[in-house]
């Protein structure tokens, strides 16, 4: 028997397809990560024993620790949370009420809280309200997207106890961590990294998804795993540098969103920012940087796009207050393009008829 975990919009989807799969057991979790369609992920409890054990043993997770739940548990983040909490016989409390930073760091000191997960959004919510760390809390485990250096090193100043961190669905959390205020990603124990011809990510382990299920059936795990992030190694460390799908190609030249990204969140730390790509017939894709907020930051902008090469500069930036969220928090990119493409052909379209 199938177990689904998936946000709500889709779990209707998720218990159809477990139905028609009575020959199938284990964890049933839906990812879209930042831009795709729905997949479905099949996990063994085995497996997820054995990611669960890996992580309480490297960070000195015991049954004195108190693990405090601030994600959704349809979410892998979440699940993982309190099946560590269950592994080694800890205290689990939940985060209940609607997300907010002062409500959450009085919860965390109330509650005693040594452990809890969270995502950059909660981290950025954190530092602009000024929140400093409750003393009892020892691991913040960061994932789910980049955390960028300037807001990370505001938080640590504050006190939280981060921990960077990488992984995804299909290897039920993380595989490779920080040490408590740096942002070197180290492999955890069990897991094999490498690099692959095409410079992606390989992933072998015991604690690797058993495949992605459809209505046709199981589609099992080749092992190595081959994921779609780049990356690097050096001195046993591993370096994600942005993803296959990031690399996008204007007037014949390569440019790496991830590296525009980093850029624009380092220039308006202050700022939720991204840059989305939007098709173009002539050049391939036209750029534009999206601000959280009001307008403001002209000339810095200005600056930052100037020093850019030609063919990378962006268009004008957009500005905008309601960001489209995926159910975790992060930015839901394939909403927040479509948004972004509907305003460009309405601006488009108004221009046109005045000519």
């Amino acid at each position: 028997m199938l177990s689904v975990y998936s946000p709500p919009h889709l779990r209707e989807d998720g218990e159809r397809l477990a139905a028609k799969h009575p020959e199938l057991s284990g964890y049933l979790f839906a990812t879209s990560g930042t831009t795709g369609s729905p997949k479905w992920i099949l996990h063994r409890r085995e497996g997820l024993d054995i990611c669960a054990e890996t992580v309480n043993t490297h960070f000195h997770c015991t049954a004195s620790d108190t693990w405090g739940l601030a994600l959704p548990e349809f979410h892998v983040g979440g699940f993982c949370l309190t099946h560590r909490a269950r592994q080694a016989g800890g205290q689990l409390a939940r985060f209940e009420q609607k997300w907010d930073a002062t409500s959450f760091s009085l919860w965390v000191r109330e509650n005693k809280v040594t452990i809890t997960s969270l995502v950059p959004t909660q981290v950025f919510d954190l530092v602009k309200e000024k929140q400093t760390a409750p003393p009892k809390l020892r691991l913040a485990l960061i994932g789910g997207e980049h955390l960028n250096n300037t807001l990370h090193a505001k938080a640590i100043a504050l006190g939280w106890p981060l921990v960077t961190s990488y992984g995804m669905t299909e290897t039920a959390g993380l595989i490779a961590a920080s040490k408590v205020g740096d942002t070197h990603l180290r492999p955890l124990p069990g897991w094999v990294l490498a690099k692959g011809q095409e410079g992606q990510l390989t992933i072998a382990g015991p604690g690797l998804f058993a495949g992605y299920l459809a209505e046709s059936g199981l589609t099992e795990t080749e092992i190595p795993f081959s994921t779609k992030d780049l990356v690097d190694f050096k001195d046993g460390l591993l370096e994600v540098r942005g993803r296959c799908d990031d690399q996008i190609k204007i007037r014949g030249e390569l440019v790496d969103l991830h590296n525009l990204r980093a850029g624009l969140a380092e220039l308006i730390p202050s700022r939720r920012t991204t840059v989305i790509a939007l098709p173009e017939e002539r050049c391939g894709y036209q750029l534009f940087p999206v601000i959280e907020g009001p307008q403001a930051f002209d000339q810095e902008i200005s600056h930052w796009n100037n020093q850019l090469p030609a063919f990378s500069r962006c268009q004008s930036a957009v500005f905008l207050t309601d960001w489209p969220k995926t159910p975790l928090g992060k930015i839901d990119f394939r909403a927040l393009t479509e948004q972004i493409s509907r305003r460009q052909d309405y601006l488009l379209r108004k221009a046109t008829s005045r000519d």
